[in-house]
Parts: C-alpha cells; sequence; structure tokens
C-alpha cells in the first residue's frame, strides 16, 4: 500500500483489493466481479496491478453510495 508521508502529504494513498475488502467488507471476489462487470469502486490499472484510491473508496462508503454489507 502507498501511503502519504509527512515529505510529500499531496501523495495519494493506493491500496490493492485486499484493502478494499478490509476498509469496505467487501469480499475480493465480489471487487474482481464488480470491476469486470464494469461497477463498484474505481480503480486504477498500473504495470499489470489493479490499484485503488483508498481515501477515495473511504469517502464513497461513508457518503453511503455503495451497500458493503454482506447478505448471509
Amino acid at each position: 500500500m502507498l501511503r502519504k508521508t509527512e515529505s510529500n502529504p499531496n501523495l495519494t494513498e493506493f491500496g490493492r483489493d485486499v484493502d478494499v475488502e478490509r476498509i469496505t467488507g467487501r469480499r475480493r471476489r465480489t471487487l474482481q466481479k464488480d470491476r469486470f462487470f464494469g461497477r463498484g469502486f474505481p480503480f486504477y490499472r498500473l504495470n499489470g496491478q489493479v490499484l485503488y484510491d483508498l481515501n477515495e473508496v473511504r469517502e464513497i462508503v461513508r457518503a453511503g453510495r455503495v451497500n458493503t454489507t454482506r447478505v448471509t
């Protein structure tokens, strides 16, 4: 996970699907399906790696724009 540092406070915090899973409770496989079907959280591809802006993910969850509860 890339994090902001004191030397560069403007650096965006990026994370992988496992980080988003921890924040939202949505399983990795659900996040992968969401990407495939063009829905879910915005993401970036960098050198074949999928990255999410974790601050953006937190804001979306805070705003209630994504249902992060799991139905059992």
